[in-house]
Parts: C-alpha cells; structure tokens; sequence
C-alpha cells in the first residue's frame, strides 16, 4: 500500500496529493478559495455559521460543484482548522535560546485562539500532518535541534505546551464571555471574585480560602513582577514551569 494512500483525504488535498478530479461547472473553484471563504464566514459568525451551502452562497456556486474540492463538511473543517491557525511567525528563530523561542511558541497559539475562539470548537487528537500544523511542529523542533533530548521527549514536550496553550486559550474566552454577560471588564473580575468568595466560605467550612481571600491574597502577585504582567503570569506560570523542568533535564545530561 503506498504511503499516501494511508492519509486523510483532507490531507492529501492539503499537499497537492490527491486523485480528486478538478472539472467544475464554476470557472475559477478551487479548494483554496472554498477554504477561504469558509474563513470568512468563521470569523464572522463562529464555526456555527459555516455549512457547504452557505460557502457556496458566498462564491456565488453550486454546492455539489463544491463537493469536487471537499467530500463532505468535516473535511471542509480539517482545512478551516489547519488555516484558522495559520502558520507560525517568521521571526520565531530571532530568539535568544531554545526557551525563549519556545515561550514564545507557545504565547502565539494562545493569540491566535484568542483571535479565533472558534478554532477551540473544533476537537483535537490528530496527529499534526496539515501543511500549518507542520510548520508548528517544523519550528519547535528547529529550536530544540543539538539539545540532549530524544525524539519522543522533544514531541512530548511540544505537545505539552500545544495543550497548556489551548487550556489557557479556552480559559480566557470563557472569561471574556463571562465578563460580557456580566457587564464587567477584565479589571473588576478579580475583586468581584474575592468578594464572592469572602461571602460563600465565611461559615468556616473552607477556612483556608476564606483566610486567604480576607487577607486579599488570592491574587497576590510574586515579589518583582508589576501589574502590568500579570496576565503574562497567569497563562505563563505553567509554561515557564515546564520549561524549567526540561531545562533541568537537560543540564543533568550535559553534566553527566
């Protein structure tokens, strides 16, 4: 069986591999000016708002000519996925070291989902095989070439902090959605928060939080860092742990 032959129809299409036949009845179709469009329509009304026929509508065809690029919606979704995200920066490499280009990796995927909250609608669990996927993963891989790390550790920790960036992604649009239907901005969420807490842990059954929260400490920020950052706090605190980690690792084996 030839090697192609294994991979999802959207990625063959993707790479230019597929059998598909091009003949349309609309001059001018093609796959990407469907997956274009198909953009579009996501940014302006969510993954909801996207449908063959309303990608049809909007390049002024017929749907079955459509179905001659993309088989059926889901594979039409593998495309908007790959090219919601785009590809990473072109100055990624600038970085000083492999820690600070992959901080920075990792920080652009959180923007791009904060760009696109639709993106997080669509499941995970693929492996990255998408011309942009690829490049995610061709950039990671680069700033970790010549360090003492194997091939699966290397893929393990780009995976790590793809996940931690969706998680971080996905908690800061609930809380800006939250935030809307409250009538709040970002600055009230954090007294608002303490006060509520103050209110449902008084009866002395949580007292840890409750102290905490009297005393105003659930948002105390570490020695040195400004207000200003703590947002780059909150979504890097994990990620600047696990680099720690691998940072360790990797001086253990050079050391030894």
């Amino acid at each position: 069986m030839e090697d192609q032959e294994l991979l999802d129809p959207a990625v063959r299409a993707a790479h230019g591999l597929t059998t598909r036949r091009r003949r349309d009845t609309k001059p001018g179709l093609s796959l990407e000016r469907i997956v274009e469009a198909a953009l579009a329509l996501a940014d302006e009304d969510g993954l909801a708002g996207v449908s063959m026929a309303k990608v049809a509508e909007r390049l002024d065809s017929a749907p079955m000519s459509l179905y001659r690029h993309v088989a059926s919606k889901d594979e039409l979704v593998t495309h908007l996925q790959d090219a919601g995200h785009g590809p990473p920066p072109a100055d990624l490499f600038a970085a000083a070291d492999w820690r600070t280009g992959l901080r920075r990796w990792t920080k652009e995927q959180i923007s791009r989902a904060l760009a696109r909250p639709w993106l997080l609608e669509i499941p995970t669990g693929a492996p990255p095989l998408m011309p942009n996927s690829l490049a995610w993963m061709e950039a990671g891989m680069r700033l970790l070439v010549g360090l003492p790390l194997a091939g699966s550790e290397k893929l393990a920790l780009l995976a790590a902090l793809a996940v931690q960036a969706r998680s971080q992604a996905a908690t800061m649009v609930n809380l800006r959605r939250s935030y809307a239907e409250l009538g709040i901005g970002p600055e009230d969420e954090a007294p608002r928060y303490e006060q509520g807490l103050r209110a449902v842990t008084a009866g002395g059954r949580y007292p840890t939080l409750h102290d905490m929260a009297a005393r105003g400490e659930i948002f105390d920020l570490p020695a040195g860092v400004a207000e200003k950052d703590a947002d780059d706090l909150v979504w890097g605190f994990a990620v600047d742990r696990t680099l720690d980690g691998v940072a360790s690792l990797i001086d253990s084996r050079r050391d030894a």
